[in-house]
């Protein structure tokens, strides 16, 4: 579910590239922490993401076009 909620690199981390879990989630933390930039952009791209996404109307759209109905008109 988690991947489905964020994009990777850009509003969160979600890398396990060493195999130990625990060197990987510390290396992750100390990344988000010293990066002050990408801590920003992530708090932009994050909330946006989640609205594009998992909007009201894009739900709704998207169980319209499951029944083979048109989109909501806004």
């Amino acid at each position: 579910g988690a991947s489905e909620a964020v994009v990777n690199g850009e509003s969160a981390l979600m890398v396990v590239e060493s195999g130990n879990l625990a060197d990987d989630l510390a290396a992750a933390i100390l990344r988000i922490l010293r990066d002050e930039a990408w801590r920003k952009r992530a708090a932009v791209r994050g909330p946006a993401f989640v609205k594009d996404r998992f909007s009201l109307e894009k739900m709704l759209d998207n169980t319209l076009f499951f029944y083979g109905l048109p989109p909501f008109v806004r």
